[in-house]
């Protein structure tokens, strides 16, 4: 299973489209080898199935460390919420019970499936939203509350979070904010720190001060753009 921590010190916008990608291609690959769906084995069907629950799962700042988490985390963030039609809930629960007959039995349903996953991958925007109606029913923000929260330094700690999923998560916090509200947030040394302002800064964001401190972390102030 590929780690957050095997991506590296790649800059960490495009490692999460690595990570993506990683999944995308698996899917495609095997699906490429049996054009004809009649040939997928359930190896190939449950491959399928891991591949499209974790493909996305990084654009909502999650780190799944078995199997389990990664379809019991895509059915709650994906299917639950009608990202993706709740049809496909029994077919997730059937990968991570490893129902073989089930999976076997509703091959079209997991090449639809993985279908639904890649197109809403295609409709994601730079703030990693879907196109999609369950977003429409996200309640808007008074302007009065905007106000409230834009006196307030908002302070996140994602020490010990790898990249690219600390740029995730501190991406994901800035889309709540308001413009010229500041974020601070504590990153470890290494390539947190020589990463996560960067792609801060490629978002359009200003960082207005990183400080080091006693024990090795950094603080780093960032002001939404």
């Amino acid at each position: 299973m590929l780690r957050l921590d095997d991506m590296g010190t790649a800059e960490c916008s495009a490692g999460m489209f690595d990570m993506i990608n990683v999944d995308k291609r698996e899917i495609e690959s095997i699906l490429k080898q049996n054009p004809d769906s009649s040939g997928l084995t359930y190896e190939d069907l449950h491959k399928i199935m891991f591949h499209t629950s974790r493909m996305l799962l990084v654009t909502r700042g999650l780190d799944a460390t078995s199997e389990d988490q990664i379809f019991s985390l895509f059915g709650k963030h994906f299917i639950q919420t009608e990202l993706i039609d709740i049809k496909f809930l029994p077919l997730v629960d059937a990968a991570k019970n490893k129902n073989e007959s089930y999976l076997v039995a509703n091959k079209e349903a997991v090449i639809e499936v993985s279908e639904a996953i890649r197109e809403l991958y295609k409709t994601m925007d730079d703030s990693l939203r879907f196109k999609v109606k369950a977003e429409a029913k996200q309640p808007q923000v008074s302007e009065t509350s905007e106000v409230k929260t834009a006196v307030a330094i908002i302070e996140k700690d994602f020490r010990g979070v790898g990249c690219p999923m600390n740029f995730v998560k501190t991406k994901l916090v800035l889309e709540t904010m308001t413009t010229g509200q500041q974020l601070s947030i504590l990153l470890d040394d290494g390539a947190p720190i020589q990463n996560v302002p960067n792609s801060v800064k490629l978002e359009g964001h200003k960082v207005l001060s990183q400080n080091q401190s006693g024990e090795g972390h950094w603080t780093v102030l960032i002001e939404k753009g």
